[in-house]
C-alpha cells in the first residue's frame, strides 16, 4: 500500500522497501534503459536515403572498448583521424566524415561499423545510402505526415537460369533489376544456407540493374536467393537453383553412357510421350497409391493409429520439358488431384 505524494511516500509492507530502492535507483540514473534499441546503431545517414553530406554519427549503447571501433565505406577502412569517439561507462558516440574520394556519386554506398563491448561481444551495424541526388527527386522523405509506403520492390533475376551449370571455382554472375516506387534500400544475395550478403553497392540506382559475381567450391545443386528491400521494410525475393561441378576436358572419352544432343522441340516430344504413360487410364494411380498402405502407423502409450489411402485420382497431368544451359528444365501440372485417407485410432483402457 502506498500513501502520500510522489515526493513523500510511506510503504506499509516490506516489499515496499524494495520497490522504493528500485525507484530511487531509476531516479538516480535519470532515465529507464533503452529498451528495443540496437546496442550499436548508425543514426546518420539514414538507411536507404540520399544525402549530399559526408557526416556520419554512430550511437553505441553499451560500454565499449574505443580501440575496437572500426568503420568502412564500400569495404574501405576509414582512418581513425576522420572520426572522434566520446565514451563513458554506458556507451559511446562516434562522429566523423567520410572522405569524399571514397564515395560513389549518385550511387549506393555502404557504411559499416564494428566494435566489441567490454565483455568481448562483437557489435555491428550496416546501412546503404546514395551520395548525391537520387533519380526522381530528393532521397529524404518528408518528415511525418506522409503516406505509408506499402509497395514492395519489383525484382527480376534474368541470370542465371534454372538448372544452369557452372564450373567449380568459376565466376557466375547474378544479374537482374530491382526497382521501387520510392527507392530500393538494400539488395541481398544468399547462397544456400549461408548468411545473406549486402550487395547494394552493385545496384545501379538510375535504372535498377545489378550484377553480383559468386563462385562455388562444392559440387552439386545450389540455391541462390536475391532479396530487395525498401526503407519502409517492404521486400521481394526471387530464387533460382543451379548446378556446380567439374566439366570434363574436351575430347575426353566416356567409358560408360552416351553423348546426346536434344533440341527443345525434341524435348517437347519426349514430354508428350511420357504423358501418355502417366495419365489415366494408362496409369492406375489409385491402385499405385494404395500399394503404399499403410502410409503411416505409430503408437504412444495405450493409443495406436494407422493411416491408409482410400482413394487417389486426378484428371490430367501436363509435363513440360525443355533444354536449358547445362541440363533440362521440367515443369509439371496435375489437374483435379484428389487424395483421400482414413485414420484408424485405437485406445486401450
Amino acid at each position: 500500500k502506498l500513501v502520500g505524494d510522489s515526493t513523500h511516500m510511506k510503504f506499509h509492507r516490506p516489499i515496499g522497501l524494495a520497490l522504493a530502492i528500485a525507484m530511487a535507483m531509476i531516479a538516480a540514473a535519470g532515465c529507464l534503459p533503452n529498451m528495443g534499441q540496437k546496442p550499436l546503431e548508425i543514426v546518420t545517414p539514414k538507411n536507404g536515403n540520399s544525402t549530399t553530406a559526408t557526416d556520419f554519427q554512430i550511437e553505441i549503447r553499451t560500454a565499449v572498448n574505443p580501440t575496437s571501433v572500426a568503420i568502412t565505406i564500400n569495404t574501405k577502412s576509414i582512418a581513425s583521424s576522420n572520426f572522434t569517439i566520446t565514451a563513458n561507462n554506458t556507451g559511446a558516440t562516434v562522429k566523423g566524415k567520410v572522405p569524399t574520394a571514397d564515395l560513389k556519386p549518385n550511387a549506393y554506398n555502404t557504411l559499416k561499423v564494428t566494435a566489441k563491448d567490454n565483455g568481448g561481444q562483437s557489435l555491428s551495424d550496416e546501412i546503404s545510402f546514395i551520395f548525391g541526388q537520387a533519380p526522381g527527386g530528393p532521397g529524404n522523405p518528408p518528415p511525418g505526415g506522409g503516406p505509408t509506403d506499402t509497395t514492395a520492390p519489383t525484382l527480376t533475376v534474368t541470370g542465371p537460369v534454372r538448372g544452369q551449370y557452372v564450373g567449380l571455382g568459376a565466376t557466375l554472375s547474378v544479374v537482374g533489376t530491382a526497382t521501387d516506387n520510392v527507392r530500393v534500400a538494400n539488395l541481398y544475395v544468399t547462397v544456400d544456407r549461408a548468411s545473406p550478403t549486402n550487395e547494394t553497392t552493385y545496384l545501379n540506382p538510375t535504372d535498377g540493374t545489378f550484377k553480383v559475381d559468386v563462385t562455388f567450391a562444392k559440387a552439386g545443386l545450389h540455391r541462390l536467393k536475391v532479396r530487395a528491400t525498401d526503407a519502409a521494410g517492404n521486400e521481394t525475393t526471387n530464387s533460382v537453383s543451379i548446378y556446380a561441378g567439374t566439366a570434363a576436358q574436351s575430347g575426353t572419352k566416356a567409358t560408360k553412357g552416351a553423348e546426346v544432343s536434344v533440341s527443345s522441340g525434341g524435348m517437347t516430344k519426349v514430354g508428350n510421350i511420357i504423358e501418355t504413360f502417366i495419365n489415366p487410364p494408362a496409369l492406375d494411380v489409385d491402385t499405385l497409391a494404395k500399394s503404399f498402405n499403410p502410409v503411416w502407423s505409430g503408437s504412444a502409450g495405450p493409443a495406436s493409429a494407422t493411416i491408409n489411402i482410400t482413394r487417389a485420382t486426378f484428371s490430367h497431368a501436363d509435363l513440360d520439358l525443355k533444354t536449358v544451359a547445362g541440363g533440362v528444365d521440367t515443369k509439371a501440372q496435375v489437374d483435379d488431384f484428389l487424395l483421400a485417407v482414413k485414420a484408424d485410432v485405437k485406445i486401450f483402457f
